[in-house]
C-alpha cells in the first residue's frame, strides 16, 4: 500500500524516457590490416637505394660500352672551354653517343641535363689526349680513345676529395643501371695507380691505370639499382693508402625492365579499398538498424 505523502511527492511528475541505447558496430579483423596497408602505402621511401656493382672491368674495346636497354643519358666528362683552349667534345662508341660534360676549373659543382657533380674542395677537368699516346691506349679506337681521354677530378687526395654523382628526374621502381669509367693513361694524376672508390649502399672499386704505365689503361663498372626515390647519389673517392684522387671519364644511365607494379603493392591497395568500402557499409547499417538493449 502506497503511503498519501509519497503519492503527494510523485503527483504530476512523468517518468524519464530510458536513453536511446547507441548503435554498437565491431570492426572486423580486415579492416584493421586494410588501415595497416594504407598505412604503409603512405609512408615515404628511402632517399638512396643500393647498388649492386659489378667487379671492375679492365677496358679492352668499343664493346666495353653497354648498349643494352633504353638510354636515358649519357655523357663524356671534361673541361669547360676557356679562350684559346677547347672543351670537351662529343662523341659515340658502340652506337651510344656521349653528350659534353663541361666542368669549369676551381667550381665546386656542374650540372647537364638533369646531372650534377659536386666536389668537396675544387674542381678541374683534365684532358689527356694531346700527352704522349703509347701502347696500349693506341689499340682503342679514335672514339674510345676520345671519351677516356678527358675527365674531372677534384683537387684534394684520398678520402677528402669526393665527387658526389647526383641523378634526378628518376621513375621509383624503376630498374635502372650505370656504367661508369675512370682512367688516366699517361699518369698525370699519381704515378702510383690511381684507385678510385665508387659508393651507394656497397661500393667498387677502379684503378685508372692497371699497369702503372703511361699508355696504359683502366677500368670501368656498372651498377644495378632500384629506384626508391626521383634522386639518387653516388659517392666517388680517392683511396687513401694509395693517395689517390677521385676521378670520373664518363658515364651513362639506362633502364633495363619497364616499371614493375609489385604484387604486394597491388594487394595492398585492392585490400584498402575493399577495407574501406566495407566500412562505409557498416556505418549505413548502423545508423539504420540501432542496436536496441534487451530488457533485464
Amino acid at each position: 500500500m502506497t503511503r498519501p505523502w509519497i503519492a503527494k511527492l510523485f503527483a504530476g511528475r512523468t517518468a524519464r524516457p530510458a536513453p536511446t541505447p547507441r548503435p554498437r558496430t565491431r570492426l572486423p579483423r580486415f579492416l584493421t590490416l586494410a588501415a595497416l596497408a594504407l598505412s604503409l602505402l603512405a609512408a615515404p621511401a628511402a632517399r638512396a637505394a643500393d647498388f649492386t656493382w659489378s667487379s671492375a672491368r679492365n677496358i679492352t674495346a668499343d664493346a666495353d660500352v653497354l648498349a643494352t636497354g633504353t638510354l636515358v643519358a649519357a655523357y663524356n666528362v671534361g673541361r669547360a672551354a676557356r679562350p684559346g683552349v677547347p672543351g670537351v667534345p662529343s662523341t659515340a662508341v658502340n652506337g651510344v653517343t656521349f653528350a659534353p660534360f663541361a666542368v669549369t676549373y676551381h667550381t665546386t659543382s656542374a650540372s647537364a641535363g638533369n646531372f650534377t657533380l659536386t666536389f668537396s674542395t675544387e674542381a678541374f677537368g683534365v684532358d689527356f689526349s694531346g700527352v704522349n699516346p703509347l701502347t696500349p691506349i693506341t689499340g682503342l679506337s679514335s672514339s674510345y680513345r676520345t671519351l677516356l681521354s678527358s675527365g674531372a677530378v677534384d683537387e684534394a687526395r684520398g678520402s677528402a676529395g669526393t665527387i658526389t654523382i647526383t641523378m634526378s628526374a628518376l621513375t621509383p621502381n624503376q630498374s635502372y643501371t650505370f656504367q661508369f669509367w675512370a682512367m688516366d693513361s699517361p699518369r698525370i694524376l699519381t704515378l702510383n695507380p690511381n684507385l678510385v672508390q665508387a659508393t651507394a649502399g656497397n661500393s667498387v672499386t677502379l684503378s685508372s691505370n692497371t699497369s702503372s704505365m703511361n699508355g696504359g689503361l683502366g677500368q670501368y663498372a656498372v651498377g644495378t639499382f632500384v629506384a626508391d626515390a626521383t634522386t639518387q647519389d653516388i659517392l666517388l673517392s680517392g683511396v687513401d693508402m694509395a693517395g689517390s684522387f677521385p676521378l670520373i671519364n664518363a658515364f651513362q644511365l639506362r633502364t633495363v625492365a619497364p616499371v614493375p607494379e609489385p604484387a604486394t603493392v597491388g594487394l595492398a591497395a585492392s585490400a584498402g579499398l575493399a577495407g574501406l568500402g566495407a566500412l562505409q557499409r557498416l556505418r549505413r547499417r548502423a545508423t539504420t538498424q540501432p542496436e536496441v538493449a534487451s530488457a533485464s
